[in-house]
């Protein structure tokens, strides 16, 4: 078992260090409280190189809560939280990305652990729904959360399928239907805050 684990390890810096690593600036916050701003170095999923004006850390995921970069190739805000995945029972802590955030959530984590954080594309993720008390893999949504969507939203959020082509039943289209619904949601609770 020993030497299982000693060769996951070695292949797991191997990959970590034979990717040219891109430093973002951002901060971490470690599961303590502790919070870490500077340039950050995301070589995998699974570990975190934090430099500081006066530290440089190597930090395992476990040890992390949330992270907060600027991707310059992206120019965009990205933000990321860690958490054990609640659809597998006992596993290790996952490293997820936020990408929708509202009455209901999305977020993507890697198909593969031990991949290089800068080189995937939206197809190497695997997306999930957070919406009341449900997490669940975003191919669920359209059976779990739509139906709930469909009677709370009615024919506006039909109109808005119709209009733009989309499919509750792809990943595509059920982040822009999650989007749609969370910009509504929004712009509702601020007119009623203006009629008070």
């Amino acid at each position: 078992m020993r030497i299982v684990y000693v060769l996951l390890l070695i292949s797991l810096f191997y990959r970590v260090y034979a990717a040219d690593p891109i430093a973002y600036e951002g901060s971490v916050v470690l599961r303590s409280g502790e919070v870490m701003a500077g340039r950050i170095y995301i070589p995998s999923f699974e570990l975190v190189f934090v430099i500081t004006d006066d530290q440089r850390l190597a930090l395992p995921i476990h040890r992390i809560s949330q992270i907060r970069i600027y991707d310059h190739q992206l120019n965009v805000n990205r933000k990321f939280f860690v958490q054990a995945s609640k659809e597998s029972g006992f596993v290790p802590p996952v490293l997820f990305e936020i990408i929708l955030w509202g009455d209901i959530n999305v977020y993507r984590k890697p198909k593969q652990q031990f991949v290089n954080f800068s080189a995937l594309d939206h197809l190497d993720f695997d997306y999930y729904f957070e919406g009341g008390d449900q997490f669940e893999k975003l191919e669920k949504f359209s059976k779990r959360l739509y139906p709930i969507i469909l009677q709370e939203r009615g024919a506006s959020i039909i109109d808005f399928i119709r209009a733009n082509d989309l499919s509750p039943n792809d990943e595509v289209g059920a982040i822009q239907i999650i989007r749609h619904y969370n910009q509504s949601k929004r712009s509702n609770q601020m007119i009623a805050d203006l009629r008070l």
